[in-house]
């Protein structure tokens, strides 16, 4: 890039001005800003290559003659104007692309920085979250999973990164992290961080020990609600207090058999910030649908209800 090209480094909205101003300027100068425009809606139509003419065909007479001169002269003027619009585009793209190679060059930290900061942020992350930034802990260690992997840190791979994600996990879920730190310790299974952390929002544990069914925001497309939650409706979750955003049905596609199965589960509580979905076996129990791990199964009246699968410890109505 030739010092004649500015450098403007894009820190915050207060930037954008002077970048646009750049990027307008350079279009408008080769009248084809009405095809870059952000402010219409639908996109623009990007510049159409003209149609050659195709030759008369039967008896040409002068007329036919004439007229088939006059549509090339046409052709090729358009073709002309096609031809300078195209090249503008690109030379457009081109300022951009100089731009961010500019901007790459100035600012792009060394690997060995990149790689140093992630790790700082993986040890952060393995303090538990609260209840209220559980959702940005879990995107954070999405993100940092794969920028780790991209920047080729061991730190994330094999049974270290299930570690390092399901020990903060121990305080809120002990049910569903112990069973799979101690099959790590055993070295029956080899997992991967990010089929946990995938595994653990979108999957219906059935569980024991709740009074409620729990669905997370993960499930928010398929949530109906039915009524607000109150001031005094919460649910627990190791020592933290979490509260509930309402009440309402979800369908959950289980197995019966060799069948698949669609279930309504009704008055679910739907809570934000909680990292998995959960099937109460308690509120089964009191419909007379029993659990058998064993036969892994629900039950009633010696009839299969729904077949439990089993993974890491945990029997899941559905595993993701």
């Amino acid at each position: 890039m030739t010092s004649s090209k500015p450098i403007i480094v894009l820190k915050s909205s207060y930037d954008w001005e002077e970048w646009f101003f750049i990027v307008q300027s350079r279009a408008k100068k080769g009248r084809i800003f009405d095809y870059i425009d952000p402010t219409k809606d639908p996109r623009p139509q990007q510049p159409i290559a003209p149609t050659k003419p195709s030759l008369p065909t039967g008896t040409i007479t002068d007329v036919a003659r004439e007229e088939h001169r006059w549509k090339r002269e046409d052709y090729k003027e358009d073709r002309k104007e096609y031809d300078r619009q195209i090249r503008e585009l690109n030379d457009l793209s081109s300022l951009i692309e100089d731009l961010l190679r500019a901007l790459q060059a100035r600012l792009q930290p060394s690997i060995s920085t990149q790689q140093e900061f992630i790790l700082n942020k993986l040890r952060e992350l393995e303090k538990p979250p609260t209840a209220q930034n559980t959702k940005k802990w879990l995107i954070q260690w999405e993100e940092c999973v794969f920028k780790a992997r991209s920047l080729g840190l061991s730190d994330v791979e094999g049974s270290r990164g299930v570690n390092a994600f399901l020990k903060p996990i121990m305080q809120y879920d002990l049910e569903y992290a112990s069973p799979i730190l101690r099959e790590l310790r055993l070295g029956t299974k080899t997992l991967d961080v990010s089929d946990v952390i995938i595994d653990y929002q979108l999957s219906w544990i059935a569980d024991t020990g709740t009074t409620y069914y729990v669905c997370n925001r993960y499930m928010r497309k398929r949530f109906i609600k039915t009524r607000n939650a109150g001031l005094d409706d919460f649910v627990i979750y190791g020592n933290t207090r979490v509260p509930i955003k309402s009440f309402g049905n979800i369908i959950v596609n289980a197995r019966n058999g060799k069948k698949s199965k669609v279930i309504t589960l009704r008055d679910m509580a739907y809570v934000l910030a909680f990292m998995g979905n959960l099937v109460s076996i308690s509120k089964y129990n009191e419909k007379g649908v029993y659990m058998d791990t064993k036969s892994l199964r629900l039950y009633k009246d010696d009839t299969t209800v729904y077949v439990l699968t089993p993974s890491k410890g945990q029997f899941f109505l559905k595993l993701h």
